[in-house]
């Protein structure tokens, strides 16, 4: 069906296409993406290879942010500080609405013994 709409939709198609980019700035922003994505790198190998703890890995992964934060020489993690820094991102709702999805996950995962405690009332 996609290569259907490809050959009548979009192979002729007159839209904007993007500029082309040369290998240079190609190869930048595939550097870039690897040191960004890095930290989540870095949970994940620690986490599935070397069987650490997967908490233990995600701190290693924060870690690596901060000196992330010095290779990439963003300025403005570094004269604020990473606890400021990190204030800054933090969100309320977020946190409530992570909250919000536990308590709903463990509600629908002991439901039965909701039902039984319900019918221990009648």
């Amino acid at each position: 069906m996609y290569v259907l709409g490809y050959f009548f939709y979009i192979k002729d198609s007159k839209a904007h296409r993007p500029p082309e980019t040369d290998m240079t700035a190609f190869i930048e922003n595939i550097k870039l993406f690897v040191i960004y994505s890095m930290p989540i790198w870095i949970s994940f190998a620690g986490a599935l290879i070397f069987k650490m703890p997967f908490y233990v890995s995600l701190m290693l992964g924060i870690v690596a942010t901060r000196f992330l934060a010095k290779l990439v020489a963003d300025d403005d993690v570094l004269e604020k500080g990473i606890l400021k820094h990190s204030k800054d991102g933090f969100k309320g709702k977020m946190v409530l609405a992570i909250i919000g999805i536990m308590f709903f996950k463990n509600v629908v995962n002991n439901f039965d013994d909701l039902y039984v405690f319900y019918t221990w009332f009648d």
